[in-house]
Parts: C-alpha cells; sequence; structure tokens
C-alpha cells in the first residue's frame, strides 16, 4: 500500500515521483534472478542476459497490451476514454485505484483485472479465442486452469497461457512497427495506452512504451515479473523485456521488473545515446 500511497502524493511531481518510487522499491526488494533480460533494435540484439529467454511463463498483467488490441479491432473498446465500466469486487489494497467508473486508459495505468475480464467477458471463448490465433500470442492456450473452465476469464493469469520473453519480444516489436494482423488504426491506439511519460523522463529523450505484469507460482507463491515494451527517439526502436523471478510474498513483481530494466547499467548506458 506504501508503494500507491507515494504515486498519489508526488502525482504532482512526477519525475521526482519515479525517481522516490523506484529508490524505495529498490531499498525494500528481496533478491530476485534474472531469467531473461533482452534488448533488440532492427535484427541486432544489443543486450541479451539469462538463461530462460525460451522458457514460457504466464504473461500476467502484459497481457493487457494484446488484450487492447483485441478489444479495439473487435470494436468493444472505441478510444482511450470509451467505454467506461464499473468496478464489481475489486481487490482491498488496490482499492482506491480499481474502484468507481475506469476507461481503457485508466485499465492499462492502474492493471485493473477486472476491467480485462468484463472486456473476454463480452468477446467471448470463440472470437477470443480466433483473436489470439491471429495474433499468434505464445501457446494460444485459453483453456484456464484445469477443471475449472475458466479460461475465458482467467488464462493469461498464472493459468493455460504462456509465452516466453523472446515471443514478447517479437510481439511487441511488431506492435512498434504496425505489422501486426490487425489494423493499424487498433495498434495505434494500443500503443497510446501503454505510454509511459513519468519513465521517459527519466531516459534523455527515449519515449517509452510499455507494460509490467506479476506472475505468481500457485505451487511456491513464487512471484515473477515481467516488463515488456519498447522505446523510440527520433528515427531509432529498440524493443525490450526483462522476466525476473525470486519474490516471494510480494505483490509487485512486475514493478521491480521494470526497477532492474531502468537501472540496468546497460540499459542506463543505451539511453545515454
Amino acid at each position: 500500500m506504501w508503494i500507491w500511497n507515494l504515486h498519489r502524493n508526488f502525482m504532482k511531481h512526477p519525475l521526482t515521483k519515479l525517481t522516490i518510487i523506484l529508490t524505495f522499491i529498490s531499498l525494500s526488494a528481496k533478491a530476485e534472478t534474472i531469467d531473461c533480460l533482452a534488448v533488440r533494435e532492427g535484427n541486432k540484439y544489443l543486450i541479451i542476459e539469462g538463461k530462460n529467454c525460451d522458457v514460457m511463463y504466464s504473461p500476467a498483467s502484459t497481457f493487457k497490451i494484446p488484450l487492447a488490441v483485441i478489444g479495439f479491432e473487435s470494436g468493444i473498446l472505441k478510444d482511450e476514454n470509451r467505454p467506461v465500466w464499473h468496478s464489481k469486487k475489486p481487490v482491498d489494497f488496490l482499492f482506491d485505484y480499481w474502484s468507481g467508473d475506469k476507461t481503457p486508459l485508466t485499465w492499462m495505468k492502474y492493471s485493473i483485472v477486472w476491467y480485462s475480464q468484463e472486456l473476454t467477458s463480452k468477446l467471448g471463448q470463440k472470437t477470443f479465442q480466433k483473436y489470439v490465433n491471429l495474433l499468434n500470442y505464445g501457446n494460444k492456450d485459453l483453456s484456464g486452469n484445469e477443471g475449472q473452465n475458466d479460461g475465458l476469464t482467467q488464462a493469461w493469469l498464472s493459468s493455460s497461457l504462456k509465452i516466453s520473453s523472446l515471443e514478447q519480444l517479437d510481439f511487441i516489436e511488431k506492435l512498434a512497427q504496425e505489422k501486426l494482423d490487425i489494423s493499424k488504426e487498433s495498434q495505434k491506439k494500443t500503443r497510446n495506452l501503454i505510454h509511459l511519460f513519468e519513465e521517459s523522463l527519466l531516459t534523455n529523450g527515449w519515449i517509452l512504451y510499455g507494460k509490467t505484469g506479476t506472475d505468481v507460482d500457485r505451487k511456491t507463491s513464487e512471484r515473477r515479473g515481467y516488463f515488456v515494451g519498447f522505446a523510440t527517439k527520433q528515427k531509432r526502436l529498440v524493443s525490450f523485456v526483462i522476466h525476473i523471478s525470486g519474490e516471494i510474498d510480494s505483490k509487485v513483481g512486475g514493478i521491480f521488473a521494470k526497477r532492474d530494466f531502468i537501472n540496468n547499467k546497460r540499459v542506463k548506458k543505451l539511453f545515454e545515446e
């Protein structure tokens, strides 16, 4: 909760706010392992580290990126402000951020699970599967938890749908270049939703786009974090992904992944160019 209170208190000073949040998270984090860190420009890897870049994990909230593409393409999502949906049962520790009326923009900003589930419920299983197949996203498995028949609302949440870090990289790069088998308009609207204004203030003119995600191992309670996105500066386009594991009893694994990415020495050097 202290992280979200910081977010509220420093809204008027975004650069200061982000610096403080990253500093506090750095101090509070337990040790984690970088399963994969990959940064690519064109066909060249600028950075590639970790032994698990080909291992598939749940996409967790990074799946909101393809979900936004699907939502816009299907016509359910209209623009960053429509539709407005009202929360049903927001979780307690995020109540201030997940309750009330929400739009596609606030859905992405606050990573609201119930908004995703409202969207997939409106799509229906058949249409949902059709679009995931069209995007060729990960293993494309929307069956959900075994025996629960809950794939429509749970498949991407530590469940059946899985994707590797390098597949994440391929997907986000295609989105950045408008090369998905989806209309350019839907891809453009999605990119606008994942623009990271505050993080971009720390990157020397690079404009960052991306999304975090936190995955929970149902057997060990280990929390894994994803941060996937791309950065642009003038005519340059760099795509990136980081996946970490090792956090226990944390609710912010994806934020740790973002911190590790931004604080990485090689990444910092890249953003100095």
